[in-house]
């Protein structure tokens, strides 16, 4: 009887063995899992970071010939005595920069001749006039772009103010009327 009682004693001794050394590897698991995860997220971070920082470089690169094209314009400019050629040879470069722009997603925006919108416009001015539609633009003062299909930068624009405009006087439906009169009611209530 006596090595039977020294066979349970060592079996619950030796399964408390394994579970603490399965313990312990779990554990050594674990720590490197969570290392390995901060070491992601330290090298996601850096690569967030370059890319931010040298994403402009590829624009940047683009750039360089149309200021490159800029330099030997101004240069030949001061020799020059056909002010046409030099004309011609900077409308060469605008045109070499628009089409950069349009490669890159950037296109300008149509504003003249088409209704005042706030969301694509700036006004600076109000024109009195009755030669246009009222709330159209007249003319646009600085070209507005998008960019990818959002609004880069907004059209700054005059706006026609036409007196001639008619007025909507047309009368009000029964549900148009009873909403004023439920909101005066709100508003006084």
């Amino acid at each position: 009887m006596a090595e039977e009682e020294l066979k349970e004693a060592t079996v619950p001794e030796s399964a408390a063995d394994e579970k603490d050394q399965r313990l312990a590897e779990l554990e050594g698991q674990y720590k490197r899992l969570a290392a390995d995860f901060e070491n992601y997220r330290r090298r996601q971070t850096q690569e967030r970071e370059e890319l931010v920082k040298f994403a402009a470089s590829r624009v940047f690169e683009n750039l360089l010939p149309v200021v490159d094209n800029l330099e030997r314009a101004i240069a030949s400019s001061r020799k020059a005595t056909d002010v046409q050629q030099v004309l011609t040879g900077v409308e060469l470069i605008q045109r070499q920069m628009m089409d950069f722009l349009t490669k890159s997603g950037v296109v300008p925006m149509e504003a003249q001749g088409t209704p005042f919108d706030p969301n694509l416009h700036e006004a600076i001015a109000q024109i009195e006039t009755s030669e246009a539609p009222d709330q159209s633009v007249l003319a646009e003062v600085l070209r507005g772009y998008y960019l990818n299909g959002k609004v880069l930068r907004h059209a700054m624009v005059q706006v026609a103010n036409n007196p001639n405009a008619t007025l909507n006087t047309e009368p009000k439906t029964e549900m148009a009327a009873n909403a004023a009169d439920s909101h005066k009611e709100d508003n006084h209530g």
